[in-house]
């Protein structure tokens, strides 16, 4: 089996990096439990990736400091921090086979012969290519070809797993597959993981904790669960996804599409307020038909709702809100 540390976890404090006068990551401060999974969340130019990158010593430091298993890596040079690196484009060698490609790592580390062969035949079969080992990487799927990426990355067994956009490039389902099988992996292998992603059901289904990060800055840390049902303020609202996000007598509140529900009346204890209006767009995802429906008093506001029925565009409706399930955000 192949090894992990189980003291690595990892540790950044108040980290900055600048480009010129451009500030990337500005006072980061984190800690990732040894064992567990960080996604980091953003759109493009939020600074994740240069956030990664300074975490494996591609990117210095302006301030801050980052630790593994309690120990300063800032003097440690990068081929010794012992670190696992995958990326979006595979980064795969092509004039190299898959064995090959897998033993760059361990070749680096002086480690060679029959001992290698062992570990390469290990790591292989532990992302699921058994066999593969003298295919040329240019034959490969996409699918395998990250699953090399992922089997060259543990080949050394790393201290901690940093992978930057590691299934961007894959289509849907192929994604969604993986996710479910490098959770199992990472669970499995006790290993200390950092994952980039602009993708929020990607960085919720594979995470313990999730880091959202915007102009360089962390705007909210915590549990999935947290993050989606506590959003911090309307950008995190939004970027994760939900839709209605209103402004009311209190300021500015987002109610999760769950908390809603079309009824005949407001007899259900439960639903505390109710509002009526016109089905504007219909679309079916995921076994539901989703409503756009403009309300018709009031605020006017624009509500997306969730029904087991279908409706057609012009139907007036009504929507009741648990307002117990509303939760308030700041502007910003």
């Amino acid at each position: 089996m192949i090894d992990t540390d189980s003291s690595s976890g990892l540790d950044v404090g108040n980290a900055t990096v600048t480009f010129a006068s451009t500030t990337a990551v500005a006072d980061v401060s984190f800690s990732v439990p040894s064992g567990s999974t960080l996604s980091v969340l953003g759109p493009s130019g939020s600074g994740k990736s240069t956030l990664l990158r300074a975490i494996a010593g591609l990117e210095t430091l302006a301030s801050g400091i980052v630790s593994i298993g309690g120990q300063d890596q800032g003097p440690v040079p990068i081929n010794e921090r012992q670190l696992g690196m995958m990326f979006q484009d595979h980064a795969l060698f092509p004039h190299l086979d898959v064995s090959s490609n897998v033993g760059f790592g361990l070749k680096m580390r002086g480690i060679t012969g029959a001992k290698a062969a062992e570990r390469i035949s290990e790591v292989l079969d532990l992302v699921g290519l058994d066999g593969f080992g003298q295919r040329d990487v240019q034959t490969l799927s996409g699918g395998e070809a990250q699953r090399v990426a992922l089997a060259r990355s543990l080949a050394p067994s790393p201290r901690v797993l940093l992978l930057d956009e590691p299934l961007g490039s894959l289509d849907r389902v192929l994604r969604e597959d993986l996710v479910t099988e490098l959770r199992s992996l990472f669970a499995r292998l006790n290993v200390t993981v950092v994952h980039v992603t602009h993708d929020q059901q990607e960085a919720f289904a594979l995470a313990d904790d999730v880091l959202i990060m915007r102009d360089g800055v962390v705007v909210q840390h915590g549990p999935p669960t947290d993050l989606w049902y506590r959003p911090t303020n309307a950008f995190v609202a939004e970027f994760l996804g939900h839709p209605n996000i209103w402004r009311d007598s209190n300021g500015i509140v987002v109610a999760p599409v769950p908390s809603l529900t079309l009824v005949d009346t407001a007899s259900s204890s439960e639903v505390l307020d109710v509002a009526r209006g016109v089905v504007n767009d219909v679309a079916f995802r995921e076994g539901r038909w989703r409503l756009l429906v403009a309300e018709d008093t009031g605020s006017r506001r624009q509500i997306t709702v969730d029904s087991d029925v279908a409706h057609a565009v012009g139907d007036a409706v009504s929507v009741g809100i648990d307002i117990k399930k509303l939760h308030p955000l700041s502007g910003s």
